[in-house]
């Protein structure tokens, strides 16, 4: 994996502090519950970027097969910048996880029995499930 800088402009605290703790529900685009895509929209959102919403069928590898096969059409490769989508493989799957970049090597994500929480793209535990990092094009 591509070291990441901590001296890339991190995403601010204060848009997405208070979605820390929110739970998990698939499908769920919040205010309360969000799944992994939705939370990464909504950081983004804050953030003064607008992305596409998928429809959610309630199957993470699916939901991220459906945003992969619409990479074509608006996401590209980008590396570890702040603000980048982070593609995981959580099994045997393609990549069926997200999560979004906020700078200095952390990383927002929520998923089933987590809720959303702030972690290190380089701990063991996801380091060696980094698939890719992806932005939006503009």
């Amino acid at each position: 994996m591509e070291a990441v800088s901590a001296q890339q402009s991190a995403l601010s605290p204060r848009t997405y502090a208070d979605l820390i703790g929110r739970q998990f529900k698939a499908g769920g685009r919040g205010p309360y519950h969000y799944d992994c895509y939705g939370l990464v929209r909504e950081v983004l959102r804050r953030n003064g970027q607008e992305i596409p919403d998928y429809p959610s069928s309630g199957d993470a590898g699916r939901n991220v097969a459906l945003i992969l096969a619409a990479m074509e059409a608006g996401w590209q490769e980008s590396g570890t910048i702040p603000g980048a989508l982070i593609l995981f493989r959580m099994d045997r799957r393609d990549g069926t996880h997200i999560g979004l970049l906020l700078g200095g090597g952390r990383f927002i994500h929520v998923m089933e029995k987590i809720a959303v929480a702030i972690e290190r793209v380089n701990s063991p535990l996801w380091d060696r499930r980094v698939m890719g990092f992806y932005k939006w094009k503009l």
